[in-house]
């Protein structure tokens, strides 16, 4: 194995690593983003797009009177 071919096997493993951080990058920040616009939806508009929770069945016996 010559000088070139360690060389070229090195640059491979840096950009491989580059790569990989770089991705986890990308990703850490558009789940931010996600979380972010999430939350200015849900505090500053008053949006909450969980719908609310069933009625147990005391309320539902209670409100129609079964």
């Amino acid at each position: 194995m010559d000088d070139r071919d360690r060389n070229g096997q090195l640059l491979r493993a840096y950009l491989a690593v580059f790569e990989l951080t770089y991705l986890r990058i990308l990703l850490a920040v558009l789940q931010f983003q996600r979380w972010a616009m999430i939350t200015f939806y849900r505090l500053v508009l008053g949006i909450d797009k969980r719908p609310p929770p069933r009625p147990t069945q005391a309320e539902l016996r209670e409100r129609y009177g079964r």
